[in-house]
């Protein structure tokens, strides 16, 4: 265990235990897992295999199941993003695990609760983006991978099971700080993301996204999110 004195955000805090792996030069790969992740027994020597037979897939995703509904997919992989509705799309979400031998897909980056790291490419690449706190770390890698003329990929034999809200909170237990300072980064790290790689939809992205959350809060009555919204948006204008 590696204390780091302070909560550090995902990007930081995962960075800690990979900048003590990468000065050991012991290792090819690293696995990042979120912390409400449980993995199947073949997960791993899966993950290795794949790796071996595809070296240009410089980061690869897991086909992440339902930790209490085992047979139901939550990720396969990665996530579709669409920038202009700054939405992402998880895929096969809800889909049978049984019937996963059946499916192609494509998609833009590795979802962050497993990702399986080629070493070479990171140290090519750099550590995760520290300028995120949370959200928006995984798809800002893929994106940085990518322009290296590296690829990603889905080891569908690799399983793993999230329960998910462990760190961002559950509504239906009412974690209201949790699910407030969650809307705050997500908010934040979701124009951060768009002036970083999308510029250019930035000025549509500020006006669209208030709009477009602010509907939806008033549709939930989720007055208390209306806060953390504004500090967001506060906070990227003016800092």
């Amino acid at each position: 265990m590696i204390q780091t004195g302070a909560n550090l955000g995902f990007a930081g805090g995962n960075n800690v235990g990979v900048r003590y792996a990468l000065l050991t030069r012991r290792y090819k790969y690293l696995w990042l897992l979120n912390n409400d992740i449980a993995v199947d027994s073949k997960a791993l020597t899966n993950l290795y295999k794949y790796a071996i037979n595809h070296p240009n897939m410089a980061l690869l995703g897991s086909t992440v199941i339902d930790y209490y509904q085992r047979d139901t997919i939550q990720c396969a992989g990665g996530c579709r993003y669409f920038p202009i509705f700054t939405v992402f799309k998880p895929m096969l979400a809800g889909q049978s695990v049984d019937k996963i031998e059946q499916y192609q897909i494509k998609f833009d980056y590795v979802y962050g609760a497993a990702m399986f790291f080629q070493v070479n490419a990171m140290r090519k690449v750099g550590l995760l983006n520290e300028e995120y706190f949370l959200f928006y770390e995984e798809l800002d890698y893929c994106k940085r991978l990518k322009k290296q003329g590296y690829t990603i990929g889905w080891c569908r034999d690799s399983l793993v099971y999230h329960k998910g809200s462990a760190t961002i909170g559950n509504v239906s237990k009412d974690d209201v700080d949790k699910l407030s300072q969650a809307n705050y980064y997500e908010n934040l790290s979701t124009l951060k993301y768009t002036a970083n790689f999308h510029r250019y939809l930035l000025p549509l992205v500020l006006i669209s996204r208030f709009l477009g959350k602010s509907l939806v809060l008033i549709k939930r009555r989720d007055f208390y999110l209306f806060k953390p919204l504004f500090m967001a948006y506060r906070d990227f204008i003016f800092k």
